[in-house]
């Protein structure tokens, strides 16, 4: 089955960056510039009546006299704030009468400026053309008066204009970075998540011995690192405690299964009915049985201990000769081909026919009686193979990986089988000896060759 595989974390953590990025850009635009104008006017006219309400203690100074039309003193103070709120000034009476300022032609009719005179209270607001203007009342020589100001409000607009063309590439540049950001941060996460996953794959290829990779960090990746050393730990010391106890079961076992087993042999020569000596041969086999799996127990246990195998020169034919001639008897033929030179192995002999002995043990159980199987040695290569063929039904194509696991019994076994540990041991051997043990063809009728580095005759 195909397992479809997931959009990973960095997209998902950069898009989730970026799309917060751009919802955010997206209200701030909505909400500051549209009524960026309008709060640019509003400033200007605070602005204005700031000003004029500075200069209202100046004008307070007055003298009566120099409150009239066409004054001197109150045309120097209103050409003064219109220097400093740099707006036109008109200044004029309580009932709206031009003092100072303004056009001299056509009287100055401002409504603001009424209505700042006869409330005394500042009126602000916006012309028919767009223009800012406020009225101010102030008191002069013992009179009320009300300065006028205004002016145009295009700075407002343009200030507007320049911060909505500005707006876009800083947005751009803040996504941009935001981007930059999550990237950066999700593959920090990465690498130390890459980390943990190599460390888990590492204890499911090599078991609890697998060196551990702590991560330091004191987030929820760290936690999750410590989190799986622990349990590796824990790993490592009940496997080391099955490790015992498999050793110690299985050498206790064999003694006793093996007196056992001749204490059947002797009973059963001994019996005269036929009905009793068919159940002493069944247990006979069965201890048989059990005395094989002890024996494939103890070998493990040796195999996780890490005991050294011998390296030497091997002839792999004497050792096919030798591990052939013990399955002369009943059961499918096995036949022998020899190349007419030496091949020769770097590895261990005992190993080597232990493995063959597996393989031709597996052959002969699943090859029916009109069968044949079939044992041939060749070096391809410079490397010493040994390939052992049979006749039986093959090896489905969903097992032919499983098959060299521990324990694994394939589903075309019979009440005779093993205990599914001879292809796993004979794996694990080979690669002890810097070889290997594969499936070269499934089946029907399959085949598995042991591959053994090569290694040149002994000189004499």
């Amino acid at each position: 089955m195909r397992i479809r595989r997931s959009v990973g974390v960095r997209p998902r953590l950069v898009a989730t960056l970026v799309l917060t990025s751009v919802i955010t850009l997206a209200v701030a635009a909505v909400a500051l510039l549209p009524p960026l104008e309008n709060r640019l006017r509003a400033d200007e006219l605070d602005t204005l009546v700031v000003v004029a309400k500075s200069m209202r203690s100046s004008f307070s100074r007055l003298e009566p006299e120099d409150v009239k039309p066409g004054s001197r003193e109150l045309g120097r103070l209103a050409r003064l704030l219109s220097q400093r709120a740099t707006a036109r000034v008109t200044i004029l009476d309580a009932g709206g009468g031009r003092l100072v300022g303004g056009d001299p032609v056509v009287p100055d009719s401002y409504v603001d400026a009424r209505t700042a005179g006869a409330q005394d209270r500042v009126v602000r607001g916006t012309g028919a053309k767009g223009e800012l203007r406020a009225a101010v009342p102030a008191r002069a020589g013992g009179r009320r008066i009300v300065l006028a100001l205004s002016r145009s409000s295009n700075d407002a607009p343009r200030a507007a204009q320049v911060v909505q063309r500005t707006f876009l590439p800083a947005a751009l540049a803040a996504v941009v970075i935001a981007a930059a950001l999550g990237f950066a941060v999700s593959t920090g996460m990465l690498r130390r998540l890459k980390r943990v996953h190599r460390t888990a794959l590492s204890v499911a290829d090599a078991g609890p011995a697998a060196a551990p990779v702590a991560d330091p960090g004191r987030d929820e990746i760290g936690d999750l690192s410590r989190a799986l050393d622990t349990m590796q730990g824990k790993l490592q010391r009940q496997e080391e405690a099955r490790r015992r106890f498999v050793a110690t079961a299985s050498h206790e076992l064999r003694t006793p299964l093996h007196s056992l087993h001749m204490m059947l042999e002797l009973l059963d020569d001994g019996l005269e009915d036929d009905d009793t000596r068919v159940q002493v041969r069944r247990a006979r086999d069965q201890t048989r049985r059990l005395s094989g799996l002890a024996g494939n127990l103890l070998e493990l246990s040796q195999i996780d201990a890490g005991v050294p195998l011998r390296t030497e020169p091997v002839d792999v034919r004497e050792v096919c000769r030798a591990v052939v001639a013990e399955f002369v008897g009943p059961g499918p033929p096995v036949r022998l081909e020899l190349p007419e030179h030496g091949c020769w192995a770097r590895a261990d002999p005992g190993a080597v026919a232990q493995v063959l002995r597996i393989l031709l043990d597996n052959a002969r159980r699943v090859t029916p009686a009109d069968g044949e199987v079939s044992v041939s040695v060749s070096r391809p290569n410079g490397a010493a193979e040994v390939a052992v063929e049979d006749t039986g039904p093959g090896v489905a194509p969903d097992e032919q990986e499983a098959i060299f696991e521990r324990f694994w019994r394939g589903s075309a076994r019979d009440a005779d089988g093993g205990f599914g540990l001879g292809l796993a041991i004979g794996r694990e051997l080979a690669a002890h000896m810097e070889g290997d043990l594969l499936l070269a063809r499934a089946g029907p009728g399959a085949r598995f060759v042991v591959r053994l580095p090569g290694e040149s005759p002994p000189l004499g």
